[in-house]
């Protein structure tokens, strides 16, 4: 059936448990060796991005090579397996021969945005390469559109089902002998062809002589049929198997190391095998055998019947399986293991205790999921749970709920210093998600003090993130942060260099969080070279301690972005972004989204379209300080560029006192051409900068250029542009050239003197990115006016103008006039400026 598919990309099996789907599909791959095989057996925990991310990785490289470079990209998965993990998967795939990647039971994965990456694949498979669904539900996966195409083949309960002919040979292969054909009719009626209950049925007819009997009694319903067979089969088995099937029952997945461990028997890799070759519903999970699972329904059964005849048992068989997986660093399992277990210490225990893997491979929901498995009597009542899940919501991002849960600790009466010092902190900490970082700084301040104030006073571990040292570290981080985000990046770099300084910085994620956002203040103010070391600093260590997609990192690769674009390297800009944007958005980092947004506006304003830079979405919520200063500032620039804002008064470059608001501001009223107007809003957007702003100091040396140039002042303006020239190039700035617009780059280009790589760079950019103004003026010059004007630059006095064209000075005086009304001018300084930005003067 499934051979007959062969030419759709897709091949969908739907039916219902026991229809025979995972066999069908196992002996379908068992008759083609020559495929290489891709095989997930889906469970609940696939649910978690990165957990099914590292799956698909681990299969592939069973039938593929160098596969370390998706190994790295699984860990970037967050709410769905990502775009660039996507895009290397498929590329893998070309590289490999005919294959098939087979989800069986999709049915058990329940994140939408995981299924859609699924189908995903479908529009993307190699041609060499088929993928095939196995499920008991028809899930809604735009099959119309995939049909009508011809792309996907159907296999359904009807195809599956086993007619009478089917039914002989399997009945017969099981039972060892041949089945009567009046039985055999019998059989496949009462089961209507379900696979599950035609291979009980031969298991039992195996060790019956009376087959006539049998199958006259044999009815009923689903279940029924599959617990009176269940006793059969197992009542027909020897005690030492019987007893080790179901002991194997407790397990999720069999493998002969951990069914030695857990029974105490020998070795029982032979067991497995025959239990296999038997046809005892064991399902192989990987090409050597190695590791099993039961089917289902047969598993169902054998737990019902452990826990009916040994109560303790199975409970005692799962602890003994966490220990084992916690001797091998599997957190996961083992603490799925003691929920099961219903041993509720144990598994907060070594949620606590082994926490900061957890929080270094991003997989806060799963806690959450486990956590949601406790009693519900038990969380309201237990303060270390509750906190607990407070830093959890807090990491993942669900501030809401995060706040009320960390709230309920810090005026709970009952709560310890140390669990309210650890609740403080964490609130602190929500300054990249929260659109008020002045709360989050106050409480950054709150929590540094009562450290400080409290050495006595020792914290709960949670997840090994909240000894005192790391609370410190985070306390100080979140300040930096907070003050970054409210528009006060010098203080916020102070406080990020004591977090730096700090005993808790030794914690990995924490120096990367520390050295990310720091090189991205560093950026913000021009200081791409620091901001350039730092970001390289913190991405090698976070690679280096496997964090490399861990959403600490987005404040560098953000950081390495801003520096590219104040380089004007626009594409080197582009890819950091969507890196950084990916990061911060996998869990929820809104603020740090805002810095992107307004990154990206910036890149499209160079590029002149969407081409080159991700697509511009806004994030939600309102935009922190810093950047709501740049966004205003991008829009007077706009209007300023294309002259909109000619006739209007300086206040319609409104949006606070920023940086990039004074110098629009500044910009605008030098562009209307009135310097007595412009100069104090020069001298003012110049004179408030720190000194460590290197981008607001060569702003401001440009503004003053400019603003000479405008009142004449030929040789000032060269000496302020030189000195904008000489600081921008010991950074590589390039925007703040481009931002000031066509006025600047023309002074650049006339500037006296040899010129060097850095603003020839400038000039190349202007060129290339900066569209040329418009040439329309209100009213034209008449042809003496022009010829007066292009004399103009000359410095000549009216006398010698008028002895040049052999008039009166009166004369030219009124020529001069008529110049500087349909050009909208005050003086010749100011017409000069203009008739070169509108293109009458070179």
């Amino acid at each position: 059936m499934i051979d007959g598919s062969a030419r759709q990309p897709l091949t969908l099996l739907v039916a219902q448990a026991g229809a025979g789907k995972t066999v069908l599909l196992s002996q379908w791959a068992r008759q083609h060796p020559e495929l290489g095989f891709v095989w997930l057996d889906i469970d609940p925990r696939d649910n978690e991005a990165a957990h099914l991310a590292r799956r698909i990785v681990a299969q592939l490289d069973t039938i593929s090579e160098d596969t370390a470079h998706l190994a790295l990209l699984a860990e970037s998965a967050r709410r769905s397996l990502g775009a660039p993990f996507l895009d290397a998967l498929v590329e893998q795939l070309r590289g490999l021969g005919p294959s098939a990647i087979v989800f069986d039971d999709l049915h058990l994965l329940s994140n939408r945005a995981l299924i859609d990456d699924v189908m995903s694949l479908v529009d993307r498979l190699p041609e060499q390469v088929r993928l095939i669904i196995a499920t008991r539900v028809d899930l809604p996966l735009g099959w119309v559109r995939r049909r009508l195409r011809g792309d996907v083949a159907e296999l359904r309960t009807a195809d599956l089902a086993f007619d009478t002919a089917d039914a002989a040979a399997l009945l017969g292969a099981i039972a060892g002998r041949p089945i009567s054909e009046r039985n055999v009719e019998l059989l496949v009626a009462r089961t209507e062809g379900w696979a599950a209950g035609l291979q009980l049925a031969g298991l039992t007819l195996r060790n019956r002589d009376d087959d006539d009997e049998f199958v006259g009694q044999f009815g009923g319903t689903d279940r029924l049929v599959t617990d009176y067979l269940g006793e059969e089969v197992l009542n027909a088995q020897s005690g030492e198997r019987r007893t080790r099937l179901l002991l194997a029952s407790a397990l999720d997945e069999v493998n002969a190391d951990l069914l030695t461990t857990i029974t105490g028997d020998g070795e029982l890799r032979p067991f497995l095998e025959d239990v296999e070759r038997e046809s005892l519903f064991l399902v192989p999970l990987d090409s050597r055998r190695e590791r099993f699972r039961f089917h289902h329904l047969f598993r169902d059964l054998l737990r019902y019947r452990l826990r009916a005849e040994a109560p303790d048992v199975e409970r005692s068989l799962l602890r003994r399986a966490a220990h084992w997986h916690l001797e091998r660093d599997e957190t996961d399992r083992a603490v799925e293991y003691l929920l099961r277990a219903r041993d509720w210490e144990a598994a907060l225990d070594v949620i606590r205790t082994r926490g900061a893997e957890i929080y270094e491979r991003s997989e806060m929901r799963e806690v959450i999921r486990w956590i949601g498995e406790l009693p519900p009597r038990i969380v309201p009542e237990r303060i270390d749970i509750t906190l607990l899940l407070g830093v959890l919501r807090s990491l993942e991002g669900q501030l809401p709920v995060a706040d009320g849960l960390l709230r309920q600790v810090i005026v709970n009466p009952q709560a310890t210093a140390g669990q309210r010092m650890v609740a403080e902190t964490i609130l602190a900490a929500r300054a990249q998600w929260s659109a008020h970082p002045e709360v989050s700084a106050e409480m950054a301040r709150r929590a540094i003090a009562h450290l400080e104030g409290q050495p006595d006073v020792t914290p709960p571990d949670i997840l090994g993130l909240t000894d005192r040292d790391s609370l410190m570290t985070l306390a100080l981080l979140s300040e930096g942060r907070s003050c970054f985000l409210d528009g006060r990046p010098q203080q916020a770099r102070r406080w990020l260099e004591k977090a730096l300084a700090s005993e808790g910085s030794r914690f990995v994620p924490w120096r990367v969080s520390t050295l990310g956002s720091l090189a991205l203040i560093h950026a913000w103010l021009g200081r791409t070279t620091a901001a350039e070391e730092l970001a390289d600093e913190a991405i090698i260590l976070a690679e280096e301690s496997g964090l490399g997609e861990h959403p600490t990192t987005a404040d560098a690769h953000l950081a390495r972005a801003l520096d590219a674009a104040e380089r004007a390297e626009t594409h080197r800009a582009a890819d950091a972004l969507r890196e950084g944007i990916t990061l911060a958005d996998s869990n929820g980092r809104i603020q740090l989204l805002w810095i992107g947004h307004v990154i990206q506006a910036r890149l499209q304003e160079l590029n002149g379209d969407a081409a080159a830079t991700p697509p511009l979405a806004t994030p939600p919520g309102p935009p922190p300080a810093l950047v709501r200063d740049r966004m205003f500032a991008a829009r007077a620039r706009a209007r300023r560029l294309t002259r909109e804002s000619d006739h209007a008064t300086t206040e319609t470059v409104d949006g606070g006192d920023g940086p990039a608001v004074r110098f629009e501001r500044a910009a605008t009223a030098l562009t209307r051409l009135r310097p007595d107007a412009a100069r104090p809003i020069v001298l003012a957007a110049t004179s408030a900068h720190a000194p460590d702003a290197v981008i607001e100091s060569v702003e401001g040396r440009i503004l003053r250029a400019w603003l000479a140039e405008l009142e004449g002042r030929t040789a000032a303006s060269e000496a302020h542009l030189r000195a904008a020239l000489e600081l921008a190039s010991g950074e590589q700035l390039i925007d703040p050239f481009l931002r000031a617009g066509p006025v600047v780059t023309n002074l650049l280009r006339r500037l006296p003197g040899p010129r060097d790589a850095h603003a020839q760079r400038i000039l190349d950019c202007a060129n290339d990115l900066i569209a040329a103004p418009s040439t329309a003026i209100a009213e034209p010059l008449t042809q003496r006016e022009l010829e007066i004007l292009a004399l103009l630059p000359t410095r000549a006095t009216n006398t010698e103008l008028a002895e040049r064209f052999f008039v009166s000075v009166n004369t030219i005086k009124t020529h001069t006039v008529h110049i500087y009304r349909k050009l909208d001018v005050p003086n010749r300084s100011a017409a000069i400026l203009r008739a070169r930005e509108v293109g009458l003067l070179p």
